[in-house]
């Protein structure tokens, strides 16, 4: 005889998928009987733990409490493994983001650097400084730029085979998303526009001679 029905909960792990569970009276169970109580109270849920483990030892000393915690110890320990991988991926990324903004400001600052010569040669013929410079830096970042966009658009590709790793937390995140092309993106414009103004202002011929 069906009883009632409950709600699907997460019993192993936050975010489990749902499973049929049937709850059977106790005296129908076979072997020694098993029991699980939740208390709710509005004082040290600690403190009433410990109380309720004493009483349930008067009532019957033979009795044995496998385990006591309160709810907020049961859900650190059920998200410890995620909590666990998060910490990873977020100190992986950290590192991966940090060897990136130097690759490219590396990789930029030796492109621009190497266009002395052109520059030499616009100065020469009364190209401004400022507009040199300006134009250099933006050769620098274009390709940045066009990096980040295609980043940005295989990470919302991504984002749905990620969505079964979380819980609680979308994968659609627009801090993360601009902010990591963002620090890029000024990465790589201190890494062309410093270069290229400190090549507008040498002198053409000394520019010209440059290899």
């Amino acid at each position: 005889m069906v009883v009632g029905m409950a709600s699907d909960i997460d019993v192993r792990s936050l975010g489990e998928a749902p499973r049929d569970v049937v709850y059977e009276n106790y005296a129908q169970g076979d072997g020694s009987p098993m029991f699980n109580f939740v208390v709710r109270t509005s004082t040290d849920p600690a403190r009433i733990s410990a109380a309720l483990v004493a009483a349930t030892q008067e009532i019957d000393p033979d009795l044995q409490v496998v385990q006591s915690t309160t709810m907020a110890q049961h859900l650190a320990m059920s998200r410890l493994p995620s909590q666990m991988g998060a910490f990873m991926l977020s100190a992986f990324a950290a590192i991966a983001m940090a060897l990136a903004t130097i690759g490219v400001y590396g990789l930029v600052r030796y492109t621009v650097a190497r266009r002395s010569r052109e520059v030499g040669i616009r100065m020469a013929l009364g190209a401004d400084a400022t507009g040199v410079a300006r134009l250099l830096a933006t050769h620098g970042l274009r390709l940045v730029l066009l990096g980040g966009a295609i980043g940005v658009a295989v990470s919302l590709v991504s984002a749905r085979f990620l969505a079964t790793l979380l819980f609680g937390v979308g994968t659609f995140d627009p801090v993360v998303l601009i902010g990591a092309p963002l620090v890029l993106g000024i990465a790589a414009w201190l890494a062309a526009y410093l270069p290229a103004r400190r090549a507008s202002r040498v002198d053409p011929l000394t520019a010209l001679r440059t290899e």
